[in-house]
């Protein structure tokens, strides 16, 4: 349904990351503590669906301003450069992440998406069009 979503980009990095599905009273949560970008629908598909909707808007907003890379190390992501540029994001155990959403997620899904990386990692201005 929403595969479609995450534009292609021609210098991206594939990346695993993992949402956290919860339900709070009648809406369904889908919460990626590696990008803190969360979204909601009235079941998990659809929250799912939202998340991607999200993170697209996050990262052509990230790459408009030129900050991608900034908040990607902020949220504390590693970057390798060599021999393959590489994205890691940061891993946050179970009991770290019930303790920052303040509940135990009904469920955990792995998403697969597309980091675009810079090809000049120390200037900013290449992510921009």
């Amino acid at each position: 349904m929403g595969s479609n979503l995450i534009k292609k980009y021609e210098n991206a990095v594939k990346v695993e990351v993992e949402i956290a599905l919860l339900k709070e009273e009648n809406t369904h949560v889908a919460y990626c503590p590696a990008l803190e970008i969360s979204a909601y629908g009235d079941n998990p598909d659809e929250a799912i669906y939202s998340f991607r909707v999200n993170l697209k808007i996050f990262l052509e907003d990230a790459l408009k301003k030129g900050t991608l890379e900034r908040t990607l190390l902020s949220l504390g992501w590693r970057l390798q450069q060599k021999p393959k540029a590489k994205y890691n994001p940061p891993k946050v155990s179970h009991s770290d992440l019930w303790k920052r959403i303040g509940s135990k997620p009904n469920r955990f899904r792995t998403e697969r998406i597309a980091i675009p990386f810079l090809r000049d990692p120390h200037n900013l201005e290449t992510a921009r069009h």
